[in-house]
C-alpha cells in the first residue's frame, strides 16, 4: 500500500503518456488499414512503413516529453509533498520547505512558502503559550529532581506491574551497575520482590478495609529485602500511590537504605547471647552443684577437699574465659534494628498460607479472633511457613491461632497427634530461610525477636507449638484517629497504567521501550576477521530520549586497529589495550537492552557483529530490530540519500563534530531522528511494531530488486 501511494502520481502520469502512445498506434493502424482497402494490396508495404515511422516518431516524442514532464513536474510535486508532510508533523524540524524543485510550477512554490511561513508563525505562537503554561510545572519538577538527587536514601517509584517510573542517583549506586537501573524496567531485576509483594499485600488490605484512615502509618509500611544478587540487605518504607481520595491504587514508592552491616551485627549479637548461654550454663551449673555440696553435711575434707577446690577453680576459670571471649566478640559488634511493625494476625496468617505449596494450603485453617501483634512480619512469615513445611508431612491439618498471654500475644500452631522433638525443632531452626533473607536462620529470627518456640499441649489435648511475640505498640481498638491529609501529587506519570507488553508486535510504536545503539569496528568485514572496538546505546522510554540511561564501552578486539579505521572513529590500540574483550561487554549490553526493541542506522551491519560473538558471550540478541535507513526510505523518496548525516540535516538534528563517528554520539543522533520519524510513519498508517517490520521487509525486497 505504501509503495503504491509513493509512486502513484508518477506512475499515473507515465500511464497517461503510455495511453497516448497506444492510442496513436491504434489510430495509425486503423488509417493504414483503411488506406490499404482503397489503394489495393500493392500499397500495403508502403503504408505500413510510413505508418510505423510516424508511430515511432510519436512514441519517441511522447517518451521525451514524459521524461521532461517527470523531471520538471512530477518529481518536484512528489518532493514537495514529502517536504509538506514532514513540515506538517509535530516533531519535524522547522527549517522551512525547500521550494527549489518548484521553479517550473509557476506560483505553486511561492504559495507553499507563504503557507508554511504562516504555519511556522502559528506554531511559534502556540509553542510560546505552551512554554508559559508549563514553566511553573517544569520549575517544580526541577526542584523535585534536585531534592531526589541529593537524598541519601534510594527512592524508586513503580506502577502496579512493578515497572520503574522514577529513581534517583542513590538508587543507581545502591542497587547495581547503571545498565540494570532504568525507566520502564521490572523492579525484580534490582531486588528480591517477594518482600515487596508481601508489604503491598498488607498495606493494600489496610487501604481496602479503610484502616489507613486511623492507622498511625497511613498508607506506608516498613519493608526489608535484599538486592537481586543477595549481596546487600535493604530496609526502608513502602507507600501506596492512590489516584485521588478513595481511588484506585496506581503504584507505590519505596525509600531504601543499606542495612547489611546493621542486620549482620544484630544477628551476630543475638547469636552471641545464645552462645553465651550455651557456654556458661555447664560451668555455672557445675559451680552451683559444688556450692550445694560445700554447705551440705559431710563436706569433703583433706585430700578430697583439695581436689574439690581444684575442680571449683577449674570451673570458675572456664566460666571466666567464656565471659572474656564473649566480651571480646561483643566489642566488635554494632547494633542494628529490623523494621518492626504492628500487624494484624489474620493478615499475618494469610501471608503464611500464601507461602506454602498448593498441596499444603488446604490443610491449614485459621482459628480464633484476630489480634494485633508487633513483629518484623516478613521474617516471621517465612519462619512460620518454614516450620509448617517441615511439620505438615507428618501431621494432618494444622491450625493457626493467636491468643493474648499477659502483656504479649502468642501465635500457636496446633495439630492432633504426636509432638515434635526438641532436637528435630532445633534442626529446623538451624536451616537457612528464604533466599531474600540472606543467610538468616530460624534461630536468628527468633533471637532478633527475643523469643522462642514453646512446645506443649493445648487445653483441648492438641499438640501446640507456641511462639510468644510482643503486643502491639499502638492502640488499634480504641477511638479512630483523625483521617490523614491527602498526599501531594508530584507528577502525572504516563507509565502508571502501562504493563510490560506481552506481545510487542501489536504495540504502538510510541509505547515501546527502545535501545538505539551503534558499534565502531576495526573494519567493515566481520566475516573476514574485523571486530568490535566500541558499543554504545541510549534508551527511549515512553517517547522520551533518556540521555541519563546510556551504555558506552570500549572493547579490546584482540587484533590491531587499522589506521584507516582509526581516522574515522579515532579509537587507537592504546585506548583499548586495557579494556575487556567483547564477551563480557556483550553480556552487559544484553542486560541493558533486556525487554527493548533494538534500533540502529544500517542495523544489518551492527547486528552481524553482535551475532558473530553472541554464542561465546552466552547470550542471544533475538530482540525485534528496526533500521532507520529502511524507515527513512519508507517516508521519503527511496532514491534519496539516507546516510545518518543526510537524515540529521533533513530532520534538524545537530551533530557535533566531536560526537560524529563515535558510537554514543551516533546512537543519540539516530534516536533523535527516529523520534522525529514517528509522526511521518503514523501518517502512512504505520503505527505498530508489526506494521513497521512488515513495511521494512517490503522496502528490503524493493531495494534488493533495485540492486539487480
Amino acid at each position: 500500500m505504501a509503495e503504491r501511494e509513493r509512486l502513484g502520481l508518477r506512475l499515473r502520469i507515465f500511464l497517461f503518456f503510455a495511453l497516448i502512445v497506444c492510442l496513436s498506434a491504434v489510430a495509425i493502424g486503423a488509417g493504414t488499414w483503411a488506406a490499404a482497402v482503397r489503394l489495393g494490396p500493392e500499397a500495403l508495404p508502403h503504408l505500413v512503413l510510413t505508418g510505423g515511422s510516424a508511430w515511432f516518431v510519436i512514441a519517441l516524442a511522447a517518451l521525451l516529453i514524459w521524461q521532461k514532464f517527470d523531471e520538471n513536474v512530477a518529481r518536484p510535486i512528489v518532493a514537495l509533498s514529502h517536504e509538506l508532510e514532514r513540515e506538517s508533523t509535530a516533531t519535524a524540524a522547522r527549517a522551512g520547505v525547500n521550494t527549489a524543485p518548484a521553479r517550473y510550477l509557476g506560483a505553486l512554490g511561492p504559495a507553499i512558502e507563504r503557507a508554511t511561513g504562516a504555519l511556522s508563525e502559528e506554531r511559534a505562537a502556540t509553542a510560546a503559550r505552551i512554554a508559559a503554561a508549563t514553566r511553573e510545572a517544569e520549575t517544580a519538577k526541577a526542584r523535585l529532581e534536585s531534592v531526589l538527587s541529593e537524598l541519601k536514601q534510594a527512592v524508586i517509584i513503580c506502577n502496579r506491574e512493578h515497572l520503574i517510573l522514577l529513581y534517583n542517583t542513590e538508587a543507581v549506586r545502591l542497587l547495581g551497575v547503571p545498565e540494570t537501573v532504568g525507566l520502564g524496567r521490572p523492579l525484580s531485576t534490582l531486588m528480591r520482590d517477594e518482600p515487596i509483594r508481601h508489604a503491598l499485600e498488607r498495606v493494600e488490605a489496610r487501604y481496602r478495609a479503610g484502616r489507613h484512615l486511623a492507622h498511625p502509618d497511613g498508607l506506608s509500611i516498613a519493608v526489608l529485602t535484599t538486592t537481586a544478587t543477595g549481596e546487600r540487605t535493604l530496609a526502608g518504607r513502602l507507600g501506596l500511590i492512590v489516584d485521588g481520595t478513595g481511588g484506585e491504587v496506581s503504584g507505590f514508592a519505596i525509600s531504601l537504605g543499606d542495612v547489611t552491616q546493621q542486620i549482620e551485627a544484630a544477628s551476630a549479637r543475638d547469636r552471641l547471647i545464645w552462645d553465651m548461654i550455651d557456654t556458661l550454663t555447664p560451668p555455672l551449673a557445675a559451680l552451683a552443684a559444688m556450692g550445694e555440696i560445700l554447705v551440705a553435711p559431710g563436706a569433703p575434707e583433706g585430700e578430697a577437699r583439695a581436689a574439690f577446690d581444684a575442680a571449683v577453680a577449674a570451673e570458675s576459670h572456664r566460666a571466666a574465659e567464656a565471659i572474656a571471649t564473649m566480651a571480646e566478640r561483643h566489642a566488635g559488634l554494632r547494633s542494628g534494628v529490623w523494621p518492626m511493625e504492628d500487624t494484624y494476625s489474620p493478615t499475618l496468617f494469610a501471608c503464611v498460607v500464601g507461602r506454602l505449596p498448593m498441596s499444603l494450603q488446604g490443610r491449614v485453617r485459621v482459628e480464633g479472633e484476630g489480634l494485633w501483634l508487633h513483629a518484623e512480619t516478613y521474617s516471621i512469615v517465612e519462619l512460620l511457613a518454614h516450620v509448617l513445611k517441615r511439620l505438615m508431612p507428618g501431621t494432618g491439618a494444622v491450625a493457626l491461632a493467636a491468643e493474648r498471654r499477659g502483656g504479649n500475644v502468642a501465635v500457636d500452631l496446633l495439630w492432633g497427634g504426636e509432638p515434635v522433638s526438641l532436637a528435630t525443632l532445633e534442626a529446623w531452626l538451624a536451616e537457612p530461610l528464604d533466599h531474600a533473607l540472606g543467610h538468616l536462620t530460624g534461630r536468628d529470627v527468633l533471637a532478633r525477636h527475643r523469643t522462642g518456640f514453646l512446645p506443649n499441649r493445648a487445653p483441648d489435648g492438641r499438640v501446640r507449638l507456641r511462639l510468644p511475640l510482643r503486643a502491639p505498640i499502638h492502640d488499634h481498638e480504641g477511638a479512630p484517629a483523625m483521617p490523614l491529609p491527602r498526599r501531594p501529587e508530584f507528577y502525572d506519570f504516563d507509565l502508571m497504567n502501562r504493563a510490560l507488553p506481552a506481545d510487542l508486535a501489536g504495540q504502538d510504536l510510541r509505547h515501546l521501550s527502545y535501545v538505539v545503539f551503534d558499534t565502531e569496528t576495526t573494519g567493515l568485514n566481520p566475516s573476514q576477521g574485523d571486530r568490535i572496538v566500541q558499543i554504545a546505546g541510549v534508551r527511549i522510554v515512553n517517547g522520551r530520549l533518556l540521555r541519563g540511561e546510556v551504555f558506552d564501552e570500549l572493547v579490546n578486539p584482540g587484533r590491531p586497529i587499522p589506521a584507516a579505521s582509526t581516522r574515522i572513529h579515532h579509537i587507537t590500540d592504546a585506548m583499548v589495550a586495557n579494556r575487556p574483550p567483547v564477551e563480557p561487554v556483550l553480556r552487559r549490553f544484553h542486560a541493558f537492552a533486556r525487554g527493548a526493541v533494538l534500533i540502529a542506522h544500517n542495523a544489518a551491519f551492527d547486528m552481524r557483529f553482535l551475532g558473530l560473538r553472541q554464542a561465546e558471550a552466552g547470550v542471544r540478541f533475538d530482540h525485534p530490530v528496526l533500521d532507520t535507513v529502511l524507515l527513512s526510505a519508507l517516508i521519503s523518496d527511496p532514491t534519496a540519500e539516507h546516510t545518518l548525516d543526510a537524515l540529521a540535516e533533513r530532520f534538524g538534528v545537530t551533530l557535533l563534530p566531536e560526537e560524529r563517528h563515535t558510537a554514543l554520539g551516533d546512537s543519540i543522533a539516530t534516536a533523535m531522528v527516529f523520534l522525529r520519524m514517528l509522526d511521518l510513519l503514523a501518517a502512512r498508517g504505520i503505527r505498530t511494531l508489526a506494521e513497521a517490520q512488515e513495511a521494512s521487509d517490503t522496502m528490503v525486497a524493493l531495494r534488493r530488486r533495485q540492486s539487480y
